[in-house]
């Protein structure tokens, strides 16, 4: 709802933190944070999503440096909001 409001990433994280039932602490942000940045598509069905997804992307396919969910998140967003690929 709050990105329907137009709010971003800053925002909705200050909604989240106020509206956590658990709060948490910066290590574990950290901790989270550079789990999902090694995480990789780790069976085949979960490598063609990913390989499919990057495909669509404009010049997505000639990108050998998306390895993981948040490069794939990365390069998606940067071209969907009008980076130079």
């Amino acid at each position: 709802m709050e990105v329907a409001k137009g709010k971003g990433d800053g925002d909705v994280l200050a909604w989240i933190r106020e509206h956590a039932t658990q709060q948490r602490l910066a290590h574990e942000f950290d901790a989270f944070n550079q789990w999902h940045e090694k995480r990789t598509a780790t069976t085949p069905d979960r490598r063609l999503k990913m390989n499919t997804i990057q495909a669509s992307t404009p010049a997505g396919a000639a990108r050998d440096d998306v390895a993981s969910w948040f490069d794939l998140l990365d390069m998606d967003d940067h071209a969907s909001f009008g980076g130079k690929i």
